[in-house]
């Protein structure tokens, strides 16, 4: 994969049909979307958003507010503009794939083909969140019920001290996040959920396609928060279907 943003991680393609661009979920970096690109084909070029504090970008302060990855990355991908490109985000990187979107569209009149939201419920109906305000105990009991992070982490000190902030600063960015009842999209939305899923009720997951004037889909697909590492083949069926 090639690095040539810090914010980007990819593979350069020559004249795709379209960029991907796909931001991860809390405590996720740009690297776990690297298997989709062989999987999506030579047309597709999947673009990973690499956060601060994570990967090559370790000794950066983590950003704690969607706002300051909205104002960093969207101007960043609007000057991407020699492909069609769509935006995916799973879990906290569904908010963020939204808000970009919203930020594409209104300042730098650049549309998206399609918006893939994952693994959330739909932005109106949140809450508050108060996961990064739990103690490091409490915090890592609820890791273990998300069943996101490996064992070997969740057991070992001294990498818990170093996932933990960055844990903290997207937890933050889900958790302070404030809906502003904006007008739909014109931007035709797919969303994504899993049929085990604690965190994402299925009455929540529907009203999203109520952010876009173009209408869309919901897919389901078997597992928990993070089916889209257990079913990622079906997952991957669905995205290169919606960009065909």
């Amino acid at each position: 994969m090639e690095i040539d943003s810090p914010w980007f991680v990819r593979r350069r393609k020559v004249a795709p049909s379209v960029r991907l661009f796909c931001f991860p979920y809390s405590g996720g970096q740009a690297g776990l979307y690297a298997p989709w690109q062989a999987a999506l084909g030579e047309e597709v070029e999947v673009c990973g958003i690499q956060l601060p504090g994570r990967g090559a970008r370790i000794r950066e302060t983590p950003f704690r507010s969607l706002d300051a990855v909205v104002d960093a990355v969207a101007p960043l991908i609007a000057e991407e503009d020699d492909a069609p490109f769509a935006i995916f985000g799973h879990s906290m990187g569904a908010l963020l794939a939204y808000e970009v979107t919203r930020r594409l569209i209104h300042v730098y009149d650049r549309v998206p083909a399609r918006l893939f939201v994952s693994g959330c419920e739909a932005p109106r109906l949140r809450s508050p969140g108060t996961m990064h305000l739990l103690s490091d105990a409490a915090l890592i009991d609820e890791l273990r019920r998300l069943n996101g992070t490996p064992q070997a982490v969740l057991a070992n000190r001294e990498l818990l001290e170093l996932f933990l902030p960055i844990l903290r600063a997207d937890f933050s960015i889900g958790g302070t996040y404030a809906y502003q009842a904006p007008a739909p999209l014109d931007v035709p939305i797919t969303v994504l959920a899993g049929t085990s899923d604690p965190y994402t009720p299925h009455a929540r997951v529907a009203p999203w396609l109520d952010e876009s004037q173009r209408g869309g889909e919901v897919r389901w697909f078997d597992g928990d928060h993070f089916f889209i590492h257990s079913s990622q083949a079906d997952v991957l069926t669905c995205i290169e279907a919606a960009l065909a």
